[in-house]
């Protein structure tokens, strides 16, 4: 799924208003509070880029959820990993099994 347009607005929201008090703190020497105000503007820019660059979201059922991560805690597996083998293995009941296709892969396609 692609990031809402809430989640765009928002982290633009907190980039514009950390550079204006970055800009407002340099002017008032306060290095303190420009310092803040600089850090907060870069957690924003990162969480920018990885709404255009990260791993797409998809949103599941809370039960989903809910199984996914009692699952992850029994196996010690990554929440992400188990996610992956579920919906991989999922896909192949439905498909004839395709060359090459394993599902116990991870998201790099390493075996594992």
């Amino acid at each position: 799924m692609k990031p809402t347009v809430l989640t765009w607005v928002l982290t633009a929201a907190v980039i514009v208003v950390a550079g204006v008090g970055a800009v407002d703190s340099a002017r008032g020497d306060e290095d303190d509070l420009l310092a803040l105000f600089v850090a907060l503007a870069l957690i924003g820019v990162v969480q920018a880029v990885r709404l255009v660059v990260g791993r797409p979201t998809v949103t599941l059922r809370a039960d989903l959820v809910r199984w996914l991560a009692e699952r992850s805690q029994l196996s010690g597996e990554p929440l992400a990993r188990v996610a992956d083998r579920a919906v991989a293995t999922y896909r192949a009941s439905l498909t004839d099994a395709e060359v090459g296709f394993d599902a116990d892969a991870d998201v790099d396609g390493r075996s594992g």
